[in-house]
């Protein structure tokens, strides 16, 4: 049940399908009567228009908070590079932002809200289109199921409120995806993007970072 309440939640999922879900899977009616949660859910009307808030609120009363903000990246960020058209790769963008802000201690989710933030005001981006936007997003996301794909539960977890420069396994794990461009300093991949990052961020709000190297970026 845990899987397809945080599909629900990390925008996976629709209301409906859960829905038909839950009512028709023969484990879940025949723990009813035992198992607190399921009789919690089926207490929300999944007809209406709070049902989103409600099974959200649901989900981090019941489960681990830290263990959801993990699955929902994941998830989405996989989404993103299975797919080459921009109205789905923008949707898994939300979906992760859906849990972020410019204040968030997430700070995984901070760069996608940062992306996300140009593409719906690319006129005042920095960047020449949407469609580089885009390609960021992806590039961002192949960097997140790598990084992932080689950590335990409580890495991801760490990875996600620590950020990419505060956590070891970023400063000294060299990605094996290909860029297509000569390597001339150590994790260049992540130098160009913080590079990318702090040029827009500076751009439009003064941001000053630091790089996955320790190093302060300069234009």
């Amino acid at each position: 049940m845990k899987k397809e309440v945080f599909d629900v939640c990390a925008g996976l999922m629709a209301i409906s399908e859960f829905e038909e879900w839950f009512y028709n899977d023969a484990e879940i009616q025949c723990s009813i009567l035992e198992d607190d949660n399921v009789l919690r859910l089926c207490s929300i009307d999944l007809t209406k228009r709070d049902a989103q808030y409600e099974m959200n609120k649901f989900c981090f009363d019941t489960f681990d908070r830290e263990e959801f903000y993990v699955y929902v990246i994941e998830k989405n960020a996989g989404m993103i590079i299975e797919t080459d058209n921009r109205d789905e790769i923008i949707n898994h963008v939300r979906n992760i932002c859906t849990y972020s802000g410019w204040e968030d201690s997430k700070h995984l989710f901070y760069a996608l809200y940062f992306l996300e933030d140009q593409y719906n005001d690319f006129q005042y981006s920095g960047y020449a289109t949407r469609g580089q936007i885009v390609n960021e997003m992806k590039l961002h996301a192949e960097i997140i199921v790598e990084k992932f794909e080689k950590s335990t539960p409580q890495e991801k977890k760490n990875w996600v409120f620590d950020g990419f420069d505060r956590n070891n396994l970023i400063l000294h794990t060299v990605t094996s995806i290909q860029v297509g461009v000569e390597e001339s300093v150590p994790q260049k991949r992540w130098y160009q993007f913080w590079k990318s990052l702090w040029f827009r961020a500076k751009l439009k709000h003064g941001v000053r970072l630091r790089s996955p190297l320790g190093e302060n970026i300069e234009e």
